[in-house]
């Protein structure tokens, strides 16, 4: 699990429009992504690594959100990993993304979504982020659409949520 502070990237923000005609998704107000590059870090301080048991002692080393930023919590999707765990229900579930191993988000940092891989647009949340079936399903597609060679097509799954802070409810 890899622990962070991120500035939201959302409509009211600098280079929004560029971003969004670049990708051409419209319909989307705000982006949350495991992409340092769409969601910045907070005064540099990068990801942590975590655990469960250590999430509340990490959480204190980061900078406190501020009203446009938030803890970003992206837990790897391997098989194995339970993301049923009765502690993450009380953080808010932001969606699925995937990212190569620089953590460049293939679904919001590549481009637009063209071809077979344009259906996808349509079922990306309000965050920009997909449920896991597919994920799973985009996972697959990406060799085969851009190539295997193309390393954005080299993709983990994350689960991503927002851990509430001591104002209260996240988002």
């Amino acid at each position: 699990m890899l622990l962070s502070s991120r500035n939201k990237f959302s409509s009211g923000s600098k280079k929004w429009s560029q971003y969004i005609n670049w990708v051409n998704l419209k319909n989307i107000k705000e982006i949350r992504s495991i992409d340092a590059e769409l969601n910045q870090y907070v005064e540099h301080c990068g990801d942590y690594e975590c655990s469960y048991e250590d999430l509340n002692e990490v959480k204190e080393c980061l900078p406190k959100p501020s009203k446009n930023q938030y803890y970003l919590l992206a837990i790897e999707m391997r098989s194995g990993v339970n993301t049923s765990n009765e502690d993450l229900e009380n953080f808010y579930f932001l969606g699925y993304d995937l990212a190569d191993s620089t953590c460049t988000s293939s679904i919001l940092n590549c481009g637009e979504l063209k071809g077979n891989l344009a259906i996808f647009k349509e079922k990306l949340n309000k965050y920009g982020l997909l449920n896991l079936e597919d994920a799973k399903m985009l996972k697959d597609m990406l060799p085969r659409c851009w190539g295997q060679e193309e390393p954005h097509a080299k993709v983990n799954i994350w689960g991503l949520y927002e851990v509430p802070t001591e104002r209260g409810s996240p988002h």
